[in-house]
């Protein structure tokens, strides 16, 4: 079992419509050169490469979002940027939207809580 970051314009990531496109997946990571595309000749995944550690993860469209499994705090940072390019949100699997890697909204009954997350112990 794992945990999963998902890049969504969905209200909530596993609701369906208002999708993020192939072609737009696709575009974003040719245009940033932290990404290779396609990763393994997988035309539905890309893998990013931290250019300050290192750090090493794949990314995925499927379904009309892209996410990735497991994702370190510096990639989280990434994916809320890259959100924010396609007018779309970073969500994880319990519905929190990341706003940066240590911190996190969620609603609670119709009430907007933003939320500090601790990384030394990340599930």
């Amino acid at each position: 079992m794992g945990y999963d970051l998902h890049i969504t314009r969905r209200q909530d990531w596993c609701d369906v419509g208002n999708d993020i496109s192939k072609e737009e997946f696709i575009a974003l990571v040719k245009a940033n050169a932290e990404f290779y595309y396609p990763s393994d000749n997988d035309e539905d995944c890309a893998e990013w490469h931290s250019p300050k550690t290192g750090y090493v993860t794949r990314f995925w469209w499927s379904d009309g979002q892209l996410q990735t499994k497991n994702p370190e705090p510096e990639f989280i940072e990434k994916a809320v940027l890259l959100a924010k390019h396609l007018r779309a949100k970073a969500q994880g699997d319990d519905g929190e939207v990341y706003t940066s890697a240590t911190e996190y909204s969620q609603s609670d009954e119709g009430d907007e809580i933003v939320r500090k997350k601790s990384w030394w112990k990340f599930w």
